[in-house]
């Protein structure tokens, strides 16, 4: 049953935004393909993953031990896999439909999670970032799902040389993984080697079992977090800047294969609304949304140009999720806030009291 919590609040955005009312985030009206938000959460001073529909009720509440951080969406069952907050210990295998965990993986001994995970195309595997204790060395772990089980098996890893603190995975293609390589060496949250840092982003074969491809930043102090694709094959780029923050001219960039790392541009003095912190990064078109709960604040990329377009005040923003076929933007807020843009005119708030950790997914529902 569903749990009533929302208060809602409807809001135009011509009278909100003033001069950015003209944000290309929608090309016509949502449709009517229902959808679940996925994304872990706290409520009530407990952490947990919580599932929201579509009308902005509460579904379920799962649990977890500790704070999480993102979830992975297997491709076809509905089976979700909370991953915790860097330097995480568990992997929650989840049954979305009924609520019900399925089972729970530890990392290996002297090891831990960074916090992301995706399945294969086929859902046969979920690929995690990990790190080695001693020296957060990288390392893309694979493991087995055993669907029917409910449990997933570790069955291989690939450690990435000369790669410390890696971020958030996702994928290029339907064989080839983009890894973010933030660079930094921690114990616990302490951050070791801010100095001598050095970020990377990373794109690496599963078929081959190989690095195909690295770049380096151009910025030593700009931390590579968080990965998006448009669908010509850009990745968009987040970053967090470790110093500073009016000492950086970008945080977000641009890369095509085989290509140098474009800074996006931006007039200022937007990017120092940012807070030196990009905390979600999403893409639609050739459209990418970013998110800054530091700066509260989201960003409109056009990554043809490739420029920052337009900058919006949200308190404590940071999930973002696009949805190509309903056309619209859905962000959340650590404050218990659903911001949904519905079209090119209005958007819709609602409060539902639930905080918002960093990163939340779509399950699109079907017959």
């Amino acid at each position: 049953m569903a749990i009533d919590l929302p208060r809602r609040k409807f809001l135009q955005l011509a009278l909100s935004l003033g001069a950015y009312a003209a944000w290309p985030v929608s090309a016509g009206s949502p449709s009517s393909t229902p959808f679940q938000l996925v994304g872990c959460a706290r409520r009530d001073a407990h952490y947990g993953v919580a599932v929201v529909d579509d009308q902005w009720q509460l579904r379920h509440w799962l649990p977890l031990p500790e704070r999480g951080h993102d979830v992975a969406i297997h491709p076809s069952l509905p089976i979700v896999v909370a991953i915790s907050r860097r330097p995480g210990q568990y992997l929650h295998l989840f049954d979305v439909q009924t609520g019900r965990q399925l089972s729970s993986q530890q990392p290996e001994p002297e090891r831990f999670f960074y916090g992301h995970a995706v399945f294969s195309a086929d859902g046969r595997f979920l690929y995690t970032t990990e790190g080695f204790e001693a020296t957060c060395n990288a390392v893309i772990g694979c493991y087995e799902v055993d669907a029917q089980q409910g449990r997933l098996t570790r069955i291989n890893e690939w450690p990435l040389q000369n790669a410390i603190g890696p971020h958030e995975l996702t994928w290029w293609n339907d064989h080839t993984l983009m890894i973010a390589i933030g660079g930094i060496k921690t114990r616990g949250r302490e951050k070791l080697n801010l100095d001598q840092m050095q970020p990377y982003l990373v794109y690496f074969d599963i078929e081959t079992q190989t690095e195909t491809e690295r770049v380096a930043l151009p910025q030593q102090r700009a931390s590579i977090r968080h990965l998006a694709v448009t669908s010509a094959g850009r990745t968009v780029v987040g970053l967090q800047y470790q110093g500073d923050p009016d000492e950086t001219d970008s945080l977000v960039a641009i890369h095509e294969r085989g290509q140098p790392i474009l800074k996006i541009q931006a007039e200022n003095p937007h990017w120092s609304r940012f807070s030196g912190y990009i905390g979600s990064v999403a893409t639609m078109g050739e459209y990418a949304m970013v998110s800054s709960p530091r700066g509260g604040v989201i960003g409109l990329i056009d990554t043809t140009t490739p420029r920052l377009e337009r900058v919006l005040a949200v308190n404590d923003v940071c999930p973002i999720v696009a949805l190509p076929d309903e056309k619209r933007w859905i962000f959340g807020s650590g404050l218990g806030t659903v911001v949904d843009f519905v079209s090119v005119s209005s958007y819709e708030t609602v409060d539902i009291l639930i905080e918002w950790d960093n990163h939340w997914k779509a399950v699109t529902m079907t017959e």
